[in-house]
């Protein structure tokens, strides 16, 4: 009885700090659904890509929450993510892509016929919610993130002067390409075909084809809400791999994110981690997710084989998101494989496989979509694309500061 009491004075006391980190994201939740069409955002990544990729993850990898508990949050979201991308390329070749609209929710409904029988291995609400005291600190870290993820969206819009406003346009142009379908090589984009980050484009032009969210609002002000709490609990748990103490976790998290652009030098530093225009802010979680996969299949020897089809979809998802990153990863990993290999003084099947599949995921993607880079010459190039997108299609919005 002790015991239990102590339990819950210590959980009243989380429950009355987390109303602080609560207030703050409830606060620009409620208002970027009110005043920027949020829910569609909201319920597109519940039901459209979460909920499939968790309930795949449940269906084909069994046991997958007990070894990667506090990463499958953000493992099940990619993982929904590339299944998603994958439809797109398969029903816009087959000129069907309204299918996209209903053919995610058909998929959840068939996990969950796969697994009805096998309950015990989706976690109970109970037990989530007696580990509520220990997520204060997550908590935190997320409002840190998400209201700096908020401030920099809705007060520092570029203009016509900014060099980051011919990069909005463009991404509105491939937005509103890729929500019509047809042709991946549209020359009406700069006269050039999609390059290593458009991936965030066509996760924005998905959910355009299901709900009727504007452009502005899904490149602007969306990313507050999934690049933060992405990129929170993919830092969150990388650190916890690191060191117990949740605390010492959330303030090096915040640290990395907010930091480095209280110093001249590094401004634009949390503006490009949090921003989805360049695709780093969604693209740095799957680096982590990537990295925890290899790192326990290598030195803890978890070895799963089918972690080997996960290790592929998250490695092209990755690619498309932000191919360099893709690239600098596969060769750290080379590298990391290759030491630990000596150290150790063996190697094994699983282990040899890694690369193979990481290099398979990397070149499907970079080698067939990716293969075109920005340079000045197609910026600066008098492509009638580029004239008619500003002409016709995309009007950059007269924003002011106090929207």
């Amino acid at each position: 009885m002790p015991d239990l009491t102590k339990q819950l004075h210590r959980s009243q006391r989380s429950l009355w700090l987390a109303l602080i980190p609560l207030s703050v994201i409830g606060w620009i939740t409620i208002d970027l659904i009110t005043r920027y069409q949020g829910i569609y955002l909201i319920l597109f990544c519940v039901f459209y890509v979460y909920i499939p990729g968790l309930l795949t993850i449940f269906a084909f990898w069994k046991g997958f929450y007990k070894r990667y508990g506090h990463w499958i949050n953000v493992i099940a979201f990619y993982l929904g993510f590339t299944l998603l991308i994958v439809q797109y390329y398969l029903f816009n070749a087959l000129h069907v892509l309204f299918l996209i609209k209903i053919i995610p929710l058909v998929w959840s409904a068939a996990m969950l016929f796969l697994i009805r029988k096998d309950r015990k291995i989706i976690p109970s609400v109970r037990s989530r919610i007696s580990k509520f005291p220990n997520t204060l600190p997550f908590l935190m870290l997320l409002a840190v993130i998400l209201f700096a993820n908020y401030y920099i969206f809705l007060y520092t819009m570029p203009n016509e002067t900014d060099n980051l406003f011919v990069d909005y346009c463009y991404h509105m142009g491939n937005i509103n390409i890729l929500t019509r379908g047809g042709s991946l090589e549209d020359t009406r984009v700069m006269g050039m075909t999609f390059k290593y980050h458009y991936f965030s484009d066509l996760f924005t032009a998905i959910l355009r084809l299901v709900f009727p969210s504007s452009i502005w609002n899904c490149l602007c002000r969306y990313p507050i809400l999934y690049v933060s709490p992405l990129l929170a609990g993919s830092l969150y748990s990388f650190m916890r791999g690191g060191t117990k103490n949740r605390i010492l976790c959330a303030v090096a998290s915040a640290f990395i994110v907010v930091f480095p652009s209280m110093t001249p030098t590094y401004t634009l530093y949390t503006y490009n981690v949090l921003t989805s225009v360049n695709a780093v802010g969604f693209a740095v979680p799957p680096v982590l997710c990537i990295s925890e996969l290899i790192y326990r299949s290598v030195v803890k020897d978890h070895r799963h084989y089918g972690d080997l089809i996960l290790l592929f979809l998250l490695t092209v998802c990755l690619t498309g998101l932000k191919g360099p990153f893709s690239l600098a990863l596969i060769g750290g990993m080379v590298v990391f494989l290759a030491v630990t290999c000596i150290k150790k003084r063996r190697i094994s099947l699983f282990r040899l496989l890694i690369p193979v599949v990481m290099a398979a995921g990397f070149c499907i993607v970079w080698f067939t979509l990716l293969n075109v880079a920005v340079n000045d010459g197609n910026i600066n190039s008098e492509a009638s694309g580029l004239i008619s997108l500003f002409d016709l299609e995309i009007r950059f919005p007269n924003l002011s500061f106090t929207e």
